[in-house]
């Protein structure tokens, strides 16, 4: 467990995130603001979720999941990615 609020836990990420993270970056209404506004496939999701496995390896952090204590369900993601002066803050939320 990397951090815990009242409502959510922000962990590392495991197998069984792939699906809800998939759900996430393909909807068109979670998509719209980021990048070109296209919906992940499932391949572009698996990479996503092995880039922030490496980052986190290599720097400490990453763009963690987001878990709602409620449910145990995958709210989104946030956190930090290198950038080069530095790291930028990046986040993604279920519509």
């Amino acid at each position: 467990q990397i951090l815990e609020t009242e409502r959510l836990i922000l962990r590392r990420w495991t197998a069984d995130d792939e699906g809800p993270c998939h759900a996430i970056c393909s909807d068109p209404l979670v998509m719209q603001y980021v990048a070109d506004g296209a919906c992940w496939t499932l391949e572009r999701t698996r990479q996503f979720i092995e880039e922030a496995i490496s980052t986190e390896r290599q720097y400490g952090y990453c763009r963690w999941p987001m878990i709602l204590k409620a449910d145990g369900r995958l709210a989104g993601f946030c956190g930090f990615t290198p950038a080069a002066d530095g790291a930028e803050m990046g986040w993604r939320l279920d519509s």
